[in-house]
């Protein structure tokens, strides 16, 4: 019995110690490196940058480049389009457009396609700035992928 304890201990501790290695090179290689590879995800500052922005500060950017990296690489996306919602009426209360809620729409120029997800775009005027972006139809040509911005106040 105390064979199988030991036995079962060890094959515990060789599971923790093997499974703690891949996590360990993941890590590695999703650091920023000083050759600009992609960083394990958006910062703190990233999420405050774009909380900071509203839609007039993006509407002079219309047909400027912005850079999306990845562990794939550099993808490059043009803004297309900046979207105010249309005015909003319900029986409770009223929503009117506002430069607080918007939505970006992008649209793919180069590089490898994005997922839905949350990406890093970097721009030299407005700086980076994450954001969680939604692709258009899996094969539509060009891709578009359209960001939704929604500080409300009511």
């Amino acid at each position: 019995m105390d064979e199988a304890r030991r036995n079962l201990l060890r094959l515990g501790v060789l599971t923790a110690a093997s499974a703690a290695l891949p996590v360990e090179a993941l890590a590695q290689r999703l650091q920023t490196s000083a050759s600009g590879a992609a960083s394990a995800g958006p910062t703190d500052a990233d999420y405050q940058a774009l909380a900071n922005l509203t839609a007039n500060d993006f509407k002079p950017f219309v047909g400027a480049t912005f850079k999306v990296t990845q562990a794939s690489g550099t993808t490059r996306v043009t803004l297309a389009e900046v979207q105010s919602p249309p005015a909003l009426a319900t029986t409770k209360i009223a929503v009117t457009p506002s430069p607080q809620t918007y939505a970006l729409r992008f649209k793919n120029v180069a590089g490898p396609l994005l997922k839905q997800g949350t990406y890093v775009f970097d721009n030299s005027a407005l700086g980076p700035f994450a954001m969680f972006i939604v692709p258009s139809a899996a094969k539509a040509q060009p891709m578009y992928y359209t960001g939704h911005v929604n500080r409300s106040v009511q």
